[in-house]
């Protein structure tokens, strides 16, 4: 696993495009021709890579993933809108897909066959989203609201090329490099982040970055108190990916201790440096699956017990370098403190999602369908004095599902995900590590959707396709 003997793929060469793209993305901040050209720069990039290689492309497109959050390292403002650059690489794939499609479509029916009942629940939840499409645009919830309330449900789509182009080991295990290499990168990012905004006195600089990460959506700062900051990015998620990539190759001794213990102790400060109990939460979900099918693959007391108390020693270490960086501020105290105006938000609402989703339980409200409730947030109660706040998007992320295309969507949806966990099960004996792997990680998002929307986000769509993947690779193809 992570060995690509028949490929070229290093790690030195995923760090040095990831360094480029948020280089060139800070940059971009400055200099509007740097953001245009670094735009059609990698989208070239991206159509090389495809053309050469259609993995590559692939590749690319997650390694943006595990950086980017909402798409927009880079952009390019078209009529009115700014398109973000993971939308290009979409295309381009896509694009690609299509041409193999009418090109050679014997051979992609045939891989397609191989995956029928992931086709078909795809199919079907693909009804569900457009019959919600046009149930909220006649309803009036406003086209733009139905757009992006929708759009990011798109990248479902990309679950097509990537089962036909990532289908054999090596190709799979270059995504797993692309993934770990990412997520140190956003680890690294995420420390870097957290101790320029802890030690810095220069408020220039700060600002400078700070409406970087703000303007280019790509996380969220927060200052507590004692000079303690929350970096908070969207795409820590694949933080969690990371360290249970770890752990697995832990467990089958396919990586060394100290690169273990190094790695491990990185991603495990960053994800508290974020300070998400979401996160969190996620975390948890992985370590008590992971737990049960090393249990279930018969790893025996010691084994277990090794990975577990490794796992405390390296989560222990992480939190215990945050504080040498704030020895007086009350880090966790803090986090409580901003927690209960999240914690607050989050169960005021409970109350008009409640009975809204009551009163249209079978097929939802569709798409764009907004409700306002009282927020604590302090971004909003500083624009907002009564903190009344108007929106489509709303933190409980199951719920969110249930308010749009109600109980037969949000059905569609999980047994399109139990078919990819179904199949994932039938192989645990024959491909233990990948598979291990795809569990563990899909209970980490899934439970983490419950606060945090990652399952309507390409983030979380990104995992799917992850274990899809790990589930399709033919029988013939020994995956570890």
């Amino acid at each position: 696993m992570l060995q690509t003997t028949n490929y070229k793929l290093q790690a030195r060469h995923i760090i040095y495009t990831a360094l480029m793209l948020l280089g060139l993305s800070f940059l971009a901040y400055f200099y509007s021709w740097v953001n245009i050209g670094a735009f059609a720069g990698f989208g070239l990039l991206m159509l090389v890579l495809g053309l050469w290689r259609r993995e590559y492309a692939l590749y690319l497109a997650f390694l943006e993933l595990t950086l980017g959050s909402f798409g927009y390292l880079l952009s390019f403002g078209l009529g009115g809108l700014n398109l973000p650059i993971r939308m290009l690489f979409f295309v381009i794939i896509i694009a690609l897909w299509i041409y193999d499609l009418i090109t050679n479509y014997k051979l992609l029916i045939t891989n397609l066959k191989n995956s029928c009942k992931f086709i078909i629940s795809l199919g079907i939840f693909f009804l569900v989203c457009i019959i919600s499409v046009l149930r909220g645009y006649f309803a009036g919830h406003g086209l733009s609201n139905v757009f992006f309330d929708a759009n990011s449900y798109l990248y479902l789509l990309l679950f097509l090329p990537a089962i036909k182009y990532i289908n054999t080991k090596e190709k799979l295990d270059g995504l797993l490099k692309v993934i770990l290499a990412g997520a140190a990168i956003l680890a690294m990012e995420t420390f870097g982040l957290f101790i320029i905004f802890a030690k810095s006195q220069n408020i220039g600089l700060l600002e400078i970055i700070y409406k970087w990460i703000r303007d280019f959506r790509i996380g969220e700062i927060t200052s507590l108190e004692n000079g303690a900051y929350r970096i908070f990015l969207q795409s820590q998620i694949y933080l969690l990916i990371g360290f249970f990539l770890l752990a697995v190759l832990r467990i089958y001794k396919r990586i060394s201790a100290r690169k273990y213990l190094l790695l491990g102790i990185l991603f495990s400060a960053a994800i508290y440096i974020s300070l998400s109990r979401s996160l969190w939460i996620g975390f948890g979900a992985g370590l008590i699956v992971l737990t049960i099918l090393m249990i279930y693959e018969k790893s025996g007391y010691k084994k277990i017990l090794q990975v577990f108390t490794e796992i405390a020693a390296i989560i222990f270490i992480g939190a215990a370098i945050m504080s040498l960086f704030i020895p007086n501020a009350s880090f966790l105290a803090s986090r409580l403190k901003l927690g209960e105006s999240a914690l607050n938000t989050r169960t005021e609402q409970l109350k008009p999602l409640l009975p809204a989703i009551k009163n249209s339980l079978i097929l939802g409200y569709g798409f764009g369908k907004t409700l306002t409730f009282k927020s604590f947030d302090p971004r909003i109660t500083y624009v907002t004095k009564d903190g009344l706040y108007t929106t489509y998007a709303f933190e409980w992320g199951y719920l969110d599902m249930l308010l749009k295309f109600g109980i037969l969507g949000l059905a569609g949806y999980l047994f399109f995900i139990f078919n990819i966990i179904s199949k994932l099960a039938k192989k645990i004996k024959t491909a233990p590590m990948p598979v291990i792997l795809a569990l563990s990680s899909l209970a980490a998002f899934l439970a983490t959707h419950i606060f945090t929307p990652y399952l309507n986000h390409p983030l979380g769509i990104g995992i799917l396709i992850l274990a899809g993947v790990t589930a399709c690779i033919d029988k013939s193809q020994k995956i570890d």
